[in-house]
């Protein structure tokens, strides 16, 4: 089981500086303005986004900028894990033991950030299994973001990644493609490019792909018909939903349904 040895928000709007060497792992999620680490001689410059991971042993500086920018204050979601039985090393090997990766801060990251220090928080009931739960969950999708973002630099992977997070968060929705590049602040071409370079698809067979996710959890737990779900999961016509379950599960939505209700 892991334990949360310390979790919570930090806010500098004064200089600040920490030396110490790490008895636990650290992880410190940059989230809005710029400072600097330095881990082990290797000086690391952090913006929002940026995640810093050390293991115990490591000597550890933290630097908040001197001089005032046009980012404010530097503020950051920080957490320390102790793991006896191996999880934390395998976890870090699995992201090549870097110190310094890119995960992004969208809502699924900052939503468990915190519930993860909500629950450290709680004085007299906080629940070891509910903190190991959420510290893995947390864990296991900054994993996710980084394998994500790993094709092209670091602005192409924030473009892609505020792109996809908004598929996600709107595929129920008819949006346009011009709604999903707004939301990274680009052009239709120039978002349908970046999109396509860092996850290998377009955008909409993105939101396709989530849209058809989204039916079959439907079809499992509602009682609606195949058109209600069709419609709610943001498919305009049902003949189209039809024709592209079809093409992409190999099976029509009716077909799919009965065989669920089979296995019951």
């Amino acid at each position: 089981m892991l334990e949360v040895v310390s979790a919570g928000y930090s806010r500098h709007t004064k200089p600040f500086q920490s030396i110490n060497v790490q008895q636990v792992y650290l992880l410190r999620l940059q989230v809005e303005g710029e400072c600097y680490a330095i881990v082990n001689e290797m000086r690391y410059d952090l913006g929002p986004g940026d995640l810093l991971f050390c293991k115990p042993g490591d000597r550890y500086q933290l630097y908040i900028l001197h001089e005032p920018t046009a980012h404010g204050a530097s503020g950051d979601y920080y957490f320390g894990i102790q793991s006896e039985d191996g999880w934390m090393a395998a976890y870090r090997a699995a992201l090549g033991e870097r110190t310094l990766l890119h995960t992004g801060t969208d809502p699924t990251s900052i939503a468990l950030c915190r519930s993860l220090v909500g629950e450290r928080r709680r004085v007299n009931d906080a629940h070891p299994a509910i903190l190991d739960g959420l510290t893995r969950s947390l864990l296991l999708h900054w994993q996710r973001q980084a394998g994500d973002g790993q094709s092209g630099d670091v602005y192409q992977r924030q473009a892609a990644m505020r792109i996809k997070a908004f598929v996600e968060r709107h595929a129920a929705e008819p949006f346009k493609l011009q709604d999903a590049a707004r939301a990274a602040g680009l052009g239709i071409s120039r978002a349908s490019q970046l999109f396509r370079h860092v996850y290998g698809q377009s955008i909409m067979d993105y939101a396709i792909d989530v849209r058809l996710g989204i039916a079959k959890e439907q079809m499992l737990i509602s009682g609606s018909s195949l058109q209600e779900i069709a419609e709610q999961c943001g498919f305009v016509h049902y003949t189209h939903f039809n024709r592209l379950f079809r093409s992409r599960c190999g099976i029509s939505p009716s077909g799919y349904r009965k065989r669920l209700l089979r296995q019951d």
